[in-house]
């Protein structure tokens, strides 16, 4: 359906966004990557919680773009604290390291979820 195209294309502009205004927000709270993914983190909260009770498209748009703008500026700060912990003759362990977990929990995000989803699923067909 056209909905789901214009929502995704949405997610993709609102990733834009976020990746665009980071830097910006990183400069206007004076450096501190820390405090920046704390507020970004306590704005996605409510915005997670809000999402799935908007039915429609209308109410959903700001929400939804609010939520993947604060969700990719959160992502960068935590990519700017890694590497800003790490001394200069280990960063390229460090964000190899950061890298190779990133991807296996992309790896086994999906697992977590099927295997979660099955047992869900079998547990409301055995007690009904």
């Amino acid at each position: 359906p056209p909905r789901i195209g214009r929502f995704l294309a949405l997610g993709g502009g609102s990733l834009l966004i976020g990746s665009f205004a980071a830097p910006h927000v990183l400069r206007l709270s004076s450096g501190n990557a820390s405090r920046v993914f704390v507020v970004c983190n306590l704005v996605n909260v409510p915005l997670g919680i809000v999402v799935p009770a908007l039915s429609s498209f209308a109410g959903l748009f700001p929400v939804y773009v609010s939520l993947r703008v604060t969700q990719t500026i959160a992502f960068c700060q935590v990519m700017l604290l890694v590497n800003t912990s790490a001394p200069m003759s280990e960063l390229g362990a460090v964000n190899g390291l950061g890298q190779t977990l990133a991807a296996a929990m992309r790896a086994l995000g999906p697992l977590g979820g099927g295997a979660s989803w099955s047992g869900a699923l079998s547990l409301a067909r055995d007690s009904g």
